[in-house]
């Protein structure tokens, strides 16, 4: 069986572990970069003949997909949302999709915890007066003895209630299934089966929760006006989930009073967005899972799965499991 692989992957990406894990595991890797923006370069790349492909944030279309048959078989997602995979038509047309979900989990909840400190401490904002050599001292407030109000209970979210244990917080969580198992496992935090009840309460809200047509500007008018005054809203899931003219009135009317952001609706971000010059905003470029360690664990992941689904025709990280069914 062929096994030839593209890797989409940034110039920039340390990857020795998974060219050298791939190699050793028989594969022909090609690494090329093309940014999403560059459909036409996309679409003859992959019409040059992949089994299989790391994929980062291009959109694989019915376009793109059809682009890369017959020889394509399996795409990785470099990550954890599948949002810009057509997953129903890749399935129909016998292509398993695998992702990444929970390899890059703690790394993302310290960043969460980043933000929130941060904004809590004034401390970008401390930082950029110290760069413009303006002394301003800023009286923030403490983390210990706040509500943290979690949206969404998956393992980013989980991880980061674990690190909340270390501050004398209340730990309030909702989500739309209540995972009994994890709650088991995180006795510090309380569970709510209405969103409007955590947001509230709670001086600080983080989201955790994938981007889905369902769960598009879910941070809205109404959400932003249903937090507590004053309070902390930081962003690490998807830049979809929020309405960022919303996000911007809560901000400039102080509804809010900080928001930490490692994601924005236009990535690479829009260079004219008011959220990046204003001072009660921190935002980072969408690098939650961007540590070494957890660039490690997804690279020897990756190496797994396509090394299993070449031997085996499956693997568990498989979203789509019906698509043996169109093969």
């Amino acid at each position: 069986m062929s096994r030839r692989i593209w890797l989409n992957l940034y110039d920039d990406l340390f990857a020795d572990p998974l060219i050298q894990g791939l190699r050793d595991e028989g594969f022909t890797t090609v690494r090329k970069h093309v940014d999403k923006a560059d459909r036409q370069k996309l679409l003859e790349v992959a019409a040059e003949g992949y089994d299989y492909v790391i994929a980062s944030l291009e959109e694989w279309d019915q376009e793109l997909i059809d682009a890369a048959r017959p020889q394509l078989k399996l795409l990785i997602k470099y990550g954890t949302g599948v949002n810009n995979f057509d997953i129903p038509y890749a399935t129909s047309r016998g292509i398993a999709i695998a992702n990444l979900a929970g390899a890059n989990a703690q790394a993302v909840a310290q960043l969460a915890l980043t933000h929130i400190l941060s904004c809590l401490r004034g401390y970008a904002y401390a930082c950029s007066c110290s760069r413009e050599k303006i002394w301003s001292p800023y009286t923030g407030r403490e983390l210990d003895g706040k509500v943290v109000g979690l949206i969404g209970f998956g393992q980013i979210a989980q991880h980061l209630s674990r690190m909340l244990e270390g501050f004398h917080v209340r730990v309030m969580a909702y989500d739309i299934v209540k995972n009994e198992k994890a709650l088991q496992q995180h006795p510090n935090v309380e569970f709510f089966h209405d969103m409007e009840t955590v947001l509230r309460n709670s001086d600080v809200i983080s989201l955790h929760i994938p981007s889905t047509p369902q769960t598009e500007n879910l941070a809205d008018e109404t959400f932003f006006s249903s937090m507590k005054d004053g309070a902390i809203f930081v962003n690490t899931s998807r830049g979809e989930l929020v309405d960022e003219a919303a996000l911007i009135h809560a901000l400039n009317s102080k509804k809010i009073s900080f928001a930490g952001l490692d994601v924005t609706r236009a990535e690479p971000f829009d260079c004219s967005n008011p959220l990046l010059t204003m001072p009660n905003v921190s935002v980072t470029p969408h690098i939650g899972a961007a540590t070494l360690e957890s660039e490690e664990r997804c690279q020897r992941l990756m190496v797994e799965i396509a090394s299993a689904f070449c031997r085996t025709g499956s693997h568990a990280r498989i979203i789509n499991p019906q698509f043996a069914q169109y093969q």
